[in-house]
């Protein structure tokens, strides 16, 4: 896929496209059972009164539990630096 992109762009997205690549494969290694999502996913459907939003895994609550309480660019940091590797 990168292959098809223009020099210019590489050059300046390039390092930001593969830490995003790298860190959507280490999450891919560390994913929860889709079993689990698709429980969680039943359960907004059946439910009589649904929430709006649901979490699934440690991981994406720790995630929103981070969210809530840090500074938007600090977290926005964190995300950057997890996407790197």
């Amino acid at each position: 896929m990168l292959s098809s992109v223009p020099p210019e762009a590489l050059e300046v997205y390039g390092e930001a496209v593969r830490g995003a690549r790298a860190a959507a494969n280490q999450r891919a290694q560390e994913a929860i059972p889709a079993q689990e999502v698709a429980d969680v996913v039943e359960h907004a459907l059946t439910a009589e009164r649904p929430k709006t939003r649901y979490v699934v895994g440690r991981t994406g609550k720790a995630m929103v539990v981070l969210e809530r309480w840090l500074p938007d660019r600090v977290f926005d940091r964190l995300v950057a630096r997890a996407m790197r590797g």
